[in-house]
């Protein structure tokens, strides 16, 4: 599953009002050939649903800090 994010939303505003729309690279996320208010609904509906997961890595901690001046 792909992260909807705010790329998705400036694909959907670039894309608004286009027609005859065969895929959904340009924000036809309902898939009904027309980039509208109900494909923002679909995306609204999906933001945030899928969060990135933060890989954890451990980082060595310095043992001892020196300070020079």
């Amino acid at each position: 599953m792909r992260r909807v994010d705010g790329r998705d939303f400036l694909i959907w505003q670039r894309g608004f009002g286009l027609e005859e729309q065969e895929d959904n690279s340009l924000g036809d996320a309902n898939f009904d050939g027309f980039i509208d208010a109900a494909d923002l609904v679909v995306w609204q509906d999906q933001y945030g649903t899928n969060p990135l997961i933060a890989e954890t890595t451990a980082v060595p901690e310095p043992s001892s800090f020196c300070f020079c001046c």
